[in-house]
């Protein structure tokens, strides 16, 4: 019989993935009709789930080891937070609107079955991810084409393989195999060279995990032997079998276990006690178990202070810890969602997607949240209902005004537009160069004035106090600018100008100060409010 070249291929890779990490342990029998019979499970009968340490390692007891636990947990949880919203329009321009009518929108922002919410799905999928390299879930459809149901598939029971050159996945139930098209299964690889099934981080890392268990289980072994690595107790003379185990049976009652530890002994008939092996402190116990930490760290791209290490971290460095952990690890498992999500649930004519939204994670830096908020107001891409939206909170009327800074234009504006020439004004004051000036002036020190406020209201200082002590900082403030104003216009300026400025300053405090929950949402707004009262004040006394 003759071979072609492309099924010589598949039966090498075949071959191949016999020795891989194996995904089951050794002790299982394929005698059992629920056991699959796959190459992992080959593996695993063969031997190649031990470790040097001495332990065996698989998917299953690796998630004993509390690190690797808490890995995999910290990955699942923080996928399954994070909502995955529907779009209709173009998903390289803002030109979308959330398709709350889309089956999918339900599916996957929901309920993606009749049996868990799409948190518990994301999780389930994602932990599967972790342990075993790939997660797997059957689409079903209904009459439509549209799905409407993703069932999690076991991942040690679901499989991609080829059959006479076409891509199928074949999963394990109690029925029996299960073969599906490509079409029917949402499969989600983690890293791995053919780019139909991912490797497992608990596979390719077996050594690290069984060293770590092996010192957690060292360390429960010593306090459960009395926190005695071991010892022999001398007779000068010979016991008897009976005697000697009685002998075994009366110290370890005595001494054995942490409410025994450190109990004074009495040795009788000369009998001497010597203690063999070494101390943990001496084999570096402590270090060891750090060291297997910051390994599983490794492996799974998390910052070791997630894991409980808090030895490199210090308060200025863990909020870009999270970050990075948001860059650096979970954005490429979410690129992963999307683009198979993308792939299976939505024609690529449809004008349909789904994307992560990320922004419950990006709210752990508030100093970075509140200045992105800021620029955004001020330069007029953000409206204060476009942040209160951000933030959860319902819209306020006139807030969706964006703002334009005065002293910004665009070189068309300057074509279409030319100023007037020179010794002609205008009769509007409004575009006059005089009242555009004085804008600027006051709106310099309105702005570093509400700037205070917004670091105040940071800082929780921002109360009563606070603006009591604010109304004369700003009335000291605008001051300046006023008389500045009247040396450039020529024009006296004396003290009952205070009467026209002062009532503008108290009530621009009062409205802060009932705002001060939400200063950087009408910093913007406030400021070119009250310098055009200021102005309009000034230039009626003027």
């Amino acid at each position: 019989m003759k071979f072609s070249e492309s099924e010589k291929t598949y039966a090498a890779e075949a071959l191949m993935s016999m020795v891989e990490p194996a995904r089951e342990e050794r002790s299982i029998s394929i005698e059992n009709p629920n056991v699959p019979v796959t190459p992992e499970t080959l593996a695993s009968i063969l031997g190649y789930g031990s470790t040097r340490a001495g332990v065996q390692v698989n998917e299953h007891n690796a998630l004993m080891y509390t690190a690797v636990f808490a890995a995999i947990r910290i990955l699942a949880e923080s996928v399954g937070m994070l909502p995955i919203i529907v779009y209709e329009g173009d998903e390289d321009s803002n030109e979308r609107e959330r398709a709350k009518w889309h089956p999918a929108y339900s599916l996957l922002r929901r309920q993606p079955n009749s049996e868990m919410t799409a948190t518990v799905f994301k999780e389930t999928i994602q932990g599967h991810l972790g342990a075993w390299g790939n997660g797997y879930a059957r689409i079903l459809f209904d009459n439509s084409g549209n799905a409407k149901e993703l069932v999690p598939l076991l991942p040690d029971r679901t499989r991609a393989d080829r059959y006479a050159g076409q891509l199928k996945y074949v999963s394990r139930g109690n029925g029996g195999e299960e073969v599906f098209d490509p079409e029917e299964i949402l499969h989600i690889p983690a890293f791995g060279f053919n780019g139909l099934r991912g490797y497992s981080p608990i596979g390719h890392a077996r050594q690290s995990i069984g060293l770590g268990i092996a010192a957690e289980t060292f360390g429960a072994t010593f306090f459960g032997n009395g926190a005695e690595v071991g010892a022999v107790l001398e007779h000068p003379g010979r016991l008897p079998d009976r005697a000697r185990d009685n002998l075994r049976e009366s110290w370890n009652r005595m001494h054995q276990g942490p409410d025994s530890a450190h109990q004074i002994a009495i040795l009788e008939e000369g009998m001497k006690y010597t203690r063999i092996g070494i101390p943990p402190e001496d084999a570096q116990f402590l270090e060891t178990r750090k060291f297997q930490v910051n390994e599983i760290a490794r492996l799974y791209r998390i910052p070791p202070h997630m894991l409980g290490d808090l030895s490199g971290s210090t308060n200025n460095n863990i909020e870009q810890q999270a970050l990075e952990f948001l860059v650096y690890t979970l954005t490429p498992w979410l690129e992963k969602w999307e683009a198979e999500i993308n792939r299976k649930l939505f024609r690529p004519d449809s004008g349909y997607f789904a994307k992560f939204d990320e922004r419950k994670l990006l709210r752990t830096n508030s100093a970075a949240r509140q200045a992105y908020y800021a620029a955004g107001r001020q330069w007029g891409y953000l409206s204060a209902n476009d942040i209160r939206k951000e933030e959860d909170m319902p819209p306020i009327t006139g807030g969706d005004v964006y703002l334009s800074p005065v002293n910004m234009t665009t070189s068309e504006r300057l074509i279409q537009d030319p100023p007037p020439p020179a010794g002609q004004g205008t009769n509007n004051p409004a575009n006059d160069s005089r009242a555009t000036a004085l804008r600027d002036v006051f709106a310099d020190a309105i702005g570093r004035m509400l700037r205070k406020e917004m670091n105040a209201a940071g800082r929780g200082k921002a109360d009563e106090r606070f603006y009591a002590e604010h109304r004369q900082h700003v009335a000291e403030s605008i001051m300046p600018a006023a008389r500045s104003v009247a040396r450039l216009l020529d024009r006296p300026l004396d003290h009952s100008s205070l009467s026209l400025i002062e009532p503008i300053i108290a009530g621009f405090s009062e409205k802060r100060h009932e705002a001060v929950g939400d200063p950087a949402m009408v910093a913007g707004e406030e400021a070119a409010a009250l310098t055009d009262q200021l102005i309009a004040a000034l230039e009626k006394k003027l």
